[in-house]
């Protein structure tokens, strides 16, 4: 209902004072009631501004509210913009948390450490009562420096979502090494024995590229398990323009060719590959198609993302589904939790299997193993 009325034939906005006169009570007492400070009030009195306030549609103010209690009722939320295929999930598990509240988000999305830092500025002017950052990563760690410098510099909370990279700072996560044993264990399941993991040249970076750190220990923990070798191809992605439209798609597809020549060179090439993403499977598949390699009567490929490309390839892509609702709606749970004043525990989500036809049994008679245990 609008916070408007007509009153002798003029558009009046509904403030306390028109309540007070509608009413026959004060200001004062209109102001103490709607805040719910009114107990000292006789119950008559109360249910009167109470129901003169509804009948007029009385909306309080924010700004008013945000004045009183001397903060902004603003979070900022910062996002990686090579995330953005998560996005609207991820905010809208913020939403489902902050609904109920009078907060709102101040929402950016940076493809650089230049951008990642102005927008953290602009949230910082704006006096946000908290953040919620997921971190542009850069060629190096020591680029996000100027960041932490800025968040050190402010009094307000922060939670780190999709990321490990901000010192003494909640964070809330995908298991990335549960979600890639479950991978590597599928495979297992089918009958491979010889299952590559297709990543990049620095996913022993365990702090900058904390993501392909974590799936690698997760693939070793199921392909031990099931005493199996890994076979690890990592390709030479360049991270200095990682943040330039349109350049993941294309080197992906470079990374895609130069990684079945290297599997394709190996004494007894992998029947099945875990890929780092979603874009480097697709890179994959699309050198398979060329060079004659049948997917998954040949080789088996499982992705990591989610994205909207991996149900529409062909074959429709074996991947995993994001927790991003569930990533959103924890970090701003937490968040709220830090700005109350306590301390919330880092979390860590794992991601759901979606079987498709990229991943088959391997030819030959070979029967599929159980999965390990």
């Amino acid at each position: 209902m609008p916070s408007i009325i007509h009153h002798n034939h003029q558009i009046l906005k509904v403030t306390r004072k028109l309540i007070a006169e509608t009413a026959q009570v004060s200001t004062s007492t209109v102001g103490m009631i709607l805040s719910g400070r009114g107990q000292h009030y006789n119950v008559k009195t109360r249910e009167r501004v109470l129901q003169v306030a509804a009948d007029l549609g009385y909306q309080p103010s924010i700004n008013a509210r945000a004045f009183r209690l001397k903060c902004s009722l603003l979070l900022g939320v910062l996002v990686n913009a090579v995330n953005t295929h998560h996005a609207a999930e991820l905010l809208r598990g913020v939403q489902s948390v902050i609904a109920a509240t009078d907060y709102s988000p101040l929402v950016f999305f940076a493809r650089s450490q230049e951008d990642q830092e102005q927008c953290l500025a602009r949230c910082l002017d704006r006096r946000v009562d908290g953040l919620l950052i997921n971190c542009v990563v850069g060629a190096a760690a020591a680029e996000l420096d100027g960041v932490i410098h800025q968040l050190a510099s402010q009094a307000a909370p922060v939670v780190e979502f999709f990321g490990h990279l901000l010192p003494g700072v909640p964070k809330v996560n995908v298991d990335n090494r549960q979600t890639a044993e479950l991978c590597t264990r599928h495979l297992i399941a089918q009958g491979h024995r010889r299952i590559a993991l297709f990543t990049h040249g620095r996913y022993e970076h365990q702090v900058l590229h904390f993501d392909a750190w974590e799936q690698s220990q997760g693939y070793r923990d199921a392909l031990q398990a099931a005493g199996l070798q890994p076979i690890i191809i990592a390709g030479d992605m360049d991270f200095s323009r990682l943040h330039e439209p349109g350049f993941l798609e294309v080197e992906f597809l470079r990374l895609g060719a130069e990684g079945l020549a290297t599997l394709l060179a190996l004494p007894q090439p992998p029947t099945a590959v875990l890929c780092y993403t979603d874009q480097t499977a697709v890179g994959l598949n699309r050198a398979c198609r060329l060079k004659g390699l049948q997917v998954p009567a040949e080789l088996s490929i499982i992705g990591n993302g989610g994205t909207a490309l991996s149900a529409i390839i062909n074959p429709p892509l074996t991947t995993t589904r994001p927790p991003a609702f569930e990533i959103g709606r924890t970090a701003a749970a937490n968040l709220l939790l830090a700005i109350r004043g306590q301390a919330p525990a880092d979390a860590s989500i794992a991601e759901t299997l979606i079987e498709r036809q990229s991943t088959a049994a391997p030819q030959g008679d070979r029967q599929p193993a159980q999965p390990a245990r």
